[in-house]
């Protein structure tokens, strides 16, 4: 039985290389025939997601998630000493409040050097608001709660 003996990798030579980039040509050209018809065919749900999204979007109260933060109670890993929300934190806060409305974008730095968590202000950002939402009045079986 003879063995081959490559003096090269499989598939390195230029026409190998030429059939590779004619492959690709190929993908792309098919590709892009597929962006243009789904561009020439407007989806339904896209034009009534569209329609929905013209309205103005709700501003969010920054005085109101500021109080909410304030008023929760925040402890330091292993102490039972209440801290106050740390300032970079409020300033991370607000300034995501400020795009989220729609004030333009900013650029945030934690300098002098702090420990932020990037999934910290996404979390407090949350409880913000869910604890500054507007309580609904609702009957349920002829008794009232709030949602």
């Amino acid at each position: 039985m003879r063995r081959n003996t490559f003096n090269r990798p499989p598939g390195d030579s230029r026409e190998d290389r030429a059939q590779q980039q004619r492959e690709a040509r190929n993908r792309r050209i098919a590709l892009i025939s597929k962006m243009k018809r789904a561009k020439a065919q407007p989806d339904t749900a896209v034009a009534s997601l569209k329609a929905d999204t013209s309205q103005s979007p709700s501003r969010r109260d920054a005085d109101a998630y500021m109080t909410v933060l304030d008023s929760i109670s925040f402890y330091p890993l292993g102490s039972s000493a209440k801290v106050p929300l740390a300032p970079w934190y409020q300033t991370f806060v607000l300034s995501a409040l400020d795009a989220m409305n729609g004030d333009g974008d900013q650029v945030v730095m934690s300098w002098p050097f702090s420990q932020t968590c990037p999934s910290g202000i996404a979390g407090l950002l949350a409880v913000a608001a869910v604890g500054s939402a507007q309580r609904n009045r609702i009957d349920i079986r002829g008794s009232q709660e709030f949602a």
